[in-house]
């Protein structure tokens, strides 16, 4: 079977001078195409070259191999075109009601009205389940932060049920069955607490950044170190800065408890990643209290 090429979308031409035809053999009758038809049966397709017409949405289901071919099929609409004009709207309305026009309408336009792409539908989902993600993690980071800044216990007993971070979800979450489900779900990795660690790590360096940000506002920086043992006979390191601000604003903000494996000058510095890089500056550094720490004043004095 020959399929004709058509274009995208029917031609249905309006102003155009349908040739005539001439019909019957003893009492020639010359007919015409109309333009009228196009308005009710908009699946026509007219081709001037020809002076005839194709059924579009046939044509397509055609090519694209939706519908095979059979004995129903209405071959003139479909390959060599109808031009018996003399009984076009009676031709037209049995084709609009035949099982190969109804089968092809179903393919090229109503399924794929009803399911899209295969990857179109994957994609718009994945987009909407990475947007749910983003939206509960921020929620959980929030409650993280929350707790740690009014110095409250993330594990609590160690349960993960009864953690300070679940119960405060679960209180945030009234009214929320989506964020209810989320946090509630094995496969939530964010309540994991190696996660949560990772998210006050994460907001401590932003705090930490900001400090070191404010301590530039001012040309002079006091720095005071003290290291003490803990019960577990370990040696930590404390960091404090000082710092007073154009409007003569003192301000002073603890910055780090460190570990100290040994304790001498280069670990000291060495526990203090900022110290002589580009955010704490020694030669602001007018004042460095050492009290118990005399290793650190061989580096900074």
């Amino acid at each position: 079977m020959s399929i004709p090429s058509l274009p995208d979308e029917p031609h249905h031409p309006k102003s155009f001078a349908f040739p005539k035809r001439s019909f019957g053999m003893t009492k020639p009758v010359f007919c015409t195409a109309k333009s009228q038809w196009f308005d009710t049966w908009p699946f026509l397709h007219y081709d001037e070259g020809q002076d005839v017409m194709f059924c579009h949405t046939c044509v397509t289901a055609f090519k694209l191999g939706r519908i095979k071919s059979s004995k129903n099929v209405a071959t003139a609409f479909v390959t060599s075109g109808f031009c018996n004009w003399k009984d076009a709207t009676v031709a037209f309305s049995k084709h609009l009601q035949s099982k190969s026009h109804i089968d092809a309408v179903e393919a090229v336009i109503t399924l794929p009205k009803q399911t899209k792409d295969v990857g179109t539908q994957l994609s718009v989902a994945h987009k909407a389940e990475k947007e749910e993600a983003r939206d509960m993690l921020q929620i959980i980071l929030s409650s993280v932060r929350f707790l740690a800044r009014q110095g409250q216990a993330l594990r609590g007993d160690g349960s993960d049920v009864s953690s300070n971070p679940t119960q405060l979800l679960h209180v945030r979450a009234e009214g929320n069955p989506k964020m209810l489900q989320w946090i509630t779900k094995k496969a939530c990795k964010h309540m994991h607490h190696d996660n949560q660690n990772e998210m006050l790590e994460l907001t401590a360096h932003q705090v930490l950044r900001r400090i070191l940000d404010d301590t530039h506002t001012s040309p002079f920086l006091a720095v005071m170190v003290d290291e003490t043992r803990d019960q577990s006979n370990k040696e930590q390191l404390t960091l404090v800065l000082r710092w007073v601000s154009d409007d003569f604003t003192v301000s002073e903000e603890f910055v780090g408890l460190y570990y100290l494996s040994v304790i001498d000058a280069q670990s000291i510095v060495d526990a203090m990643p900022f110290c002589g890089s580009r955010y704490l500056s020694q030669s602001f550094v007018v004042s460095a209290m050492m009290d118990v720490a005399p290793w650190l004043e061989q580096e900074l004095v």
